[in-house]
């Protein structure tokens, strides 16, 4: 298996195989990186049952908590009365996919056309829309996007479909690089393939789990929310995995303990 990936090495290969199975000739070293390291998006399907994965240069993450709340002011009082009716979680992700060759060119291509392919309902068994829900994803990268209850010592590992972060794709994108260029298959006429392919889409994501303290100074529901991290050192000035179950009072204590130690 690939180290830090969840596939049989090498999953992402530009190169081809001779007949005894082995890599011959060119790869690339984006494939290298992705296997090695794990720098991939990969996407489950949960309708459609696709399983899409994307080695990728991530240009944009940006998290998204918005307080969905009712106001109220009283007459003559400059105090408002504010309500909160929950926190809604938006995700907004870029990336960029590179081509080594003409084969991995058709192959992004051909999981390109599958992402957009499964934005779309499932029929039923009189060929009609199953259901008016949008459709479910499942998503994985790194310890960026993972499902909240997976133990940090697999948080930067497993598949989309058994560890992803749960949610709604909204307003995917996709550009072509122009300065990138196409690449074309000597083979072929009228055919021409991106070198560089940049993604783009917003993702609600999911939790079974309501995110909430189980009550003041307890845990949260969720241990790895919105992240997974794991811990570093050991004693009172040591920082405990995200899933370690650790209270506000023991974090705060070796915060404070931790800078006491600094101040020295």
């Amino acid at each position: 298996m690939a180290e830090g990936g969840p596939y049989f090495e090498p999953y992402f290969s530009s190169a081809t195989r001779n007949h005894e199975g082995k890599i011959a000739g060119f790869f690339d070293t984006t494939d290298l990186m992705a296997n090695k390291y794990g720098l991939y998006f990969d996407i489950y399907a949960i309708k459609s049952e696709a399983h899409i994965a994307f080695k990728a240069f991530l240009d944009s993450f940006v998290d998204n908590f918005e307080m969905k709340t009712e106001q109220k002011q009283y007459v003559n009082s400059q105090h408002i009365d504010i309500k909160q009716g929950g926190v809604l979680r938006k995700l907004d992700i870029a990336f960029s996919v590179p081509s080594g060759n003409i084969a991995q060119a058709k192959q992004h291509m051909q999981n390109l056309n599958l992402l957009v392919k499964s934005l779309y309902a499932v029929a039923n068994s009189q060929g009609l829309p199953s259901s008016v829900g949008a459709p479910r994803f499942k998503i994985r990268f790194l310890n960026l996007m993972a499902d909240s209850e997976t133990p940090t010592q697999l948080s930067g590992k497993g598949s989309a479909q058994a560890s992803g972060l749960e949610g709604y794709i909204d307003g995917l994108t996709y550009e072509f690089d122009m300065e990138a260029g196409f690449m074309t298959d000597p083979t072929e006429l009228g055919f021409v393939y991106p070198k560089l392919i940049k993604i783009s889409f917003g993702y609600y994501p999911l939790t079974e789990k309501n995110p909430m303290w189980k009550k003041p100074g307890g845990e949260f529901t969720l241990g790895s929310f919105p992240y997974a991290y794991k811990g570093l050192g050991d004693g009172i000035t040591a920082i405990d995995a995200s899933d370690s179950g650790a209270s506000p009072a023991k974090i705060n204590e070796k915060n404070a303990a931790r800078i006491k130690n600094l101040l020295r």
